[in-house]
């Protein structure tokens, strides 16, 4: 049920609708053919020690283990539980993660579109959804979806939003719904991806607490969050990151300095040492909509963007907390964009009322700022592309030449810290048929 009121007296006009369309359907088109480019299906990296895990599990490892045991923290149960499937029933050709993968962050898009261009007043509705559509598949959070390793991020973000949206009902004394309890169940998912996703729970409870919700509703989602939360903790060893309880003051200064970092991505990558500048600004217009705005008399739509940008808050905070000392503060990967993706919508989703107020005052000039933006957009994820899909192209490459027998110093970053094991496993994973096909391969050496 929409949020958008009454007021329709001015209507965007043709020639802008048909821009915004057109552009949209433009960074579509552009955001497949970046998908297409950045595949890569060879495995590297960490999926060297998961398909270990899956060897293992072939010879006997139990289930459960196969698909809980930690790694690294997390507890990638969605990630493991594809690959069994990928080379059970389509020949460990990887296609079946990516295709998955893909598909959540489409449907991540689709709802965070859907949810924007509902809130939104008109004449906003277009522009708002298609905005927060084009941050959900911004060129820097494909390769999430296109590249193995990343999938788990993706994941994620898909239950996250969908938890998110079913928790923010449109009337808050409503009682318990069934939307609640399928909201339960992504957030439950959420963390089955990557184990950032247990932020969504605290979004959840203070979202209840904040919206006024049914009381019976704040217990289930307490007593649900503490059991989880428990569970998922349970037998864990750590990230290797100092504690914050050791922290010494030049360790806090590089938390901050990283969180912040990581709220500036992906533009923080253009110049690291200062990304933080940039980080300072989004974490204080996040925070300040977080405690200030969404509260029970906001309309939906507000409430919703505030829940939104506190998840991406908490997952900037998990990162600060379990990497801290282990890297340069400044140097935050990209791979971690697709959980600065509900920040972006949240921004939209709360930007887009003030945005109304300007479009019906002076109608001509918001709706051309508004198509230039959109071609901002299609312009950023053109460059965003082409740097993408080179990185790609030498990641194929230096995987190509690993696999030829071939030795750089570069495949200790590029395929594996010990590239002995690395060998080793691809010596197994040759024998035993699996993960062999690869796709933009027209000028290397074949496998040994």
């Amino acid at each position: 049920m929409s949020q958008a009121p009454a007021e329709t007296g001015v209507k965007t006009s043709r020639l802008t609708r048909a821009g915004l369309a057109g552009v949209l359907a433009a960074y579509l088109l552009l955001s497949g053919y970046i998908a297409w480019r950045t595949t890569v299906l060879q495995p590297y990296s960490d999926m060297f020690d998961w398909v270990f895990r899956y060897l293992n599990y072939r010879d006997g490892l139990p289930l459960d283990q196969y698909l809980l045991i930690p790694h690294n923290f997390h507890r990638l149960v969605t990630t493991f539980g594809l690959m069994d499937l990928d080379i059970r029933f389509f020949g460990a050709s990887g296609l079946l993660l990516l295709a998955v993968t893909l598909l959540a962050l489409v449907g991540a898009a689709a709802v965070l579109g859907r949810e924007a261009a509902q809130t939104a007043p008109p004449p906003m509705g277009l522009a708002a959804g298609s905005l927060a559509a084009m941050f959900a598949l911004l060129g820097a959070v494909i390769p999430d979806a296109t590249i193995h390793i990343n999938a788990q991020y993706v994941h994620t973000l898909f239950f996250v939003v969908v938890a998110i949206a079913l928790a923010e009902p449109e009337q808050v004394k409503t009682g318990l719904k069934p939307r609640h309890f399928a909201a339960l169940l992504a957030a439950a998912a959420a963390p089955l991806g990557n184990g950032v996703g247990l932020a969504v729970w605290p979004v959840l409870i203070y979202g209840a607490l904040r919206s006024g919700q049914d009381r019976r509703w704040l217990a289930l989602l307490v007593a649900a969050a503490a059991a989880y939360i428990g569970l998922y903790a349970s037998g864990q060893s750590g990230t290797g990151a100092k504690s914050p309880l050791e922290w010494s003051p030049a360790d806090f200064i590089a938390a901050v300095q990283l969180a912040l970092s990581f709220l500036a991505l992906p533009w923080t990558r253009i110049a690291p040492s200062y990304g933080w500048v940039l980080g300072l600004g989004v974490a204080l217009a996040g925070a300040a909509i977080v405690l200030f705005r969404g509260g029970p008399d906001a309309p939906r739509g507000e409430r919703l963007a505030s829940r939104l940008i506190l998840y991406s808050l908490g997952a900037a905070l998990m990162a600060a907390l379990g990497r801290t000392g282990l890297d340069e503060p400044s140097n935050v990967p990209v791979r971690y964009q697709a959980q600065l993706v509900p920040l972006h919508a949240g921004f939209v989703i709360f930007a887009a009322p003030y945005a109304a107020r300007v479009w019906r005052a002076r109608p001509r000039l918001t709706e051309a700022a508004a198509v230039a933006a959109a071609g901002l957009m299609l312009a950023q994820q053109a460059v965003m592309g082409a740097s993408l899909i080179r990185i790609s192209d030498a990641q194929r490459q230096v995987m190509a030449d690993f696999r030829a027998g071939r030795t750089s110093p570069e495949m200790l970053s590029r395929v594996h810290p010990n590239l002995e094991h690395a060998r080793a496993m691809h010596a197994r994973m040759d024998a035993a048929g699996l993960y062999r096909r690869e796709v933009h391969l027209n000028r290397i050496a074949p496998p040994r």
